[in-house]
């Protein structure tokens, strides 16, 4: 009922919650409910029956002692004792209270158990704790009705001591469900960030393999291009490197260099360099082959720029890297104006430059 009434979700943070995987039968909680003692609300006018809350609940529409007429026929909520001072007008009104304020009357019963430990004496709460840890022990079999004349014997001087206890039950409860959550949410950002680790990992391995196993031909995407080239024309000392790429798994290793022309600031300077890598010792130097530039236009293939040259054996730029990266570089100067690569619209509207290069070794 307190499902479908509160639409599904958990009154605390709102979750939806299922009847099925979300709710538990908490077996615990409803036998210390069962066993606390409460007096009719009618007392005053006379009823004094002592029930445990459910079977109260039951028991409070029916009662004879009851009255109607007027100014007489207020209810008080079962937790006016810790503090609740709602009166309610009719038994329905009070049962759709005691499930609607279930939260609040929790609160009550946590801040009055907290009074009550303050207040109390180091003798006292260890005597309570002491008759804690028997209080809810179930009687043991055989016990017949000597248990059950017992329990009623004491039902009339135990109602506060089932109180009290039962306070200190929730209140453990709650703090080992804080601690349980707290744990759980350490423990889950401690696997988020291990799974960032691994997927940043996992990127860097499959960019990897894509420039092992490219064959040859890679595509350069530049982001935010326009700002790179104004960076270049305030500072004509910098330049942008591609990531290595390979003819072959165990090919030759190369990268792109785009600047700004020496000669003329106007035009972009397209180059490739040779990098080390593992395979160098394997290979025939100095490399020999077809390095092809295309300058990718988004929209219109017709507009697409390409160059195609073939490497010099005599140069530097072609003989084996003895460093990281081959400080000589071969390719074009000059390769596009500036100006026509914004008018022409070569940046689209990503304002990324698309360069492809394909190096075949003869």
């Amino acid at each position: 009922m307190w499902l479908k009434r509160e639409g599904s979700c958990c009154p605390i943070d709102n979750r939806p919650l299922t009847a099925d995987s979300d709710l538990f039968v908490d077996n615990f909680t409803r036998r210390e409910i069962e066993q606390t003692r409460l007096e009719c609300p009618h007392v005053g006018n006379g009823c004094n029956v002592v029930l445990p809350p459910i079977e109260l609940e039951n028991h409070i529409p029916n009662c004879s002692y009851q009255r109607t007429g007027s100014g007489h026929n207020s209810l008080h909520c079962s937790f006016e004792n810790v503090g609740c001072r709602t009166t309610i007008s009719s038994a329905d009104q009070l049962a759709s209270h005691l499930e609607s304020n279930l939260h609040q009357h929790l609160n009550l019963l946590s801040m009055a158990y907290a009074k009550l430990m303050t207040s109390a004496k180091p003798s006292t709460m260890d005597a309570k704790a002491e008759e804690a840890n028997t209080l809810w022990d179930p009687q043991p079999k055989g016990s017949g009705s000597t248990g059950s004349t017992a329990a009623t014997a004491g039902d009339s001087n135990a109602g506060g001591t089932h109180w009290r206890e039962l306070i200190r039950a929730l209140y453990e409860r709650v703090v080992l469900l804080e601690q349980k959550g707290h744990e759980q949410t350490i423990e889950m950002n401690v696997v988020k960030q291990q799974l960032e680790k691994s997927n940043a990992r996992l990127e860097r391995v499959r960019h990897e393999l894509a420039t092992i196993h490219c064959g040859g031909t890679y595509v350069w995407r530049v982001p935010n291009f326009r700002e790179k080239l104004a960076a270049m024309k305030n500072d004509p000392l910098i330049m942008h490197y591609s990531p290595g790429f390979f003819t072959s798994q165990y090919g030759y290793r190369f990268c792109l260099r785009l600047n700004l022309s020496a000669k003329d600031r106007s035009h972009l300077a397209v180059l490739i360099h040779l990098m080390r890598s593992e395979n160098d010792v394997t290979l025939d130097w100095p490399f020999s082959g077809r390095i092809s530039f295309k300058l990718i236009h988004p929209t219109d293939p017709q507009r697409h720029l390409k160059e195609t040259m073939m490497s010099r054996p005599e140069l530097e730029a072609f003989r084996r890297p003895r460093h990281e990266l081959c400080p000589r570089g071969f390719g074009y100067t000059e390769f596009v104006k500036v100006s026509d690569l914004l008018s022409i619209g070569f940046l689209g509207e990503t304002d990324t430059l698309v360069l492809r290069v394909q190096v075949l070794c003869v």
